[in-house]
């Protein structure tokens, strides 16, 4: 992995300690995590991790924990944030 590299990981929640662990064993260091909801109702099912290589003095301990991305609303609907993301890949998410 190049020094400015990026190392990107999706784990199951109920792993999070085990992510930090191996991203510690690794010689990485996780600089953000993005959580996931299936519905907004529901708790967490997954994070996205981001991962670069530990650097002199970084513990790797301190990530940006973003807000929560909830797929579904909860009537069940695509949240407007999901949405965006699937048109962001050219899947048709909203209605014309």
């Amino acid at each position: 992995m190049a020094t400015d590299g990026i190392f990107v990981v999706c784990e199951n929640w109920l792993n999070n300690d085990r992510v930090y662990s191996g991203a510690s064993l690794a010689g990485l260091s996780i600089k953000k995590v993005i959580p996931f909801k299936g519905k907004e109702s529901n708790p967490i099912l997954f994070g996205v991790y981001v991962m670069g290589k530990k650097k002199e003095g970084d513990d790797g301990m301190e990530p940006n924990i973003e807000e929560p991305v909830s797929v579904r609303t909860a009537n069940g609907s695509w949240t407007d944030y999901y949405s965006d993301i699937l048109e962001y890949m050219s899947i048709p998410a909203k209605s014309s």
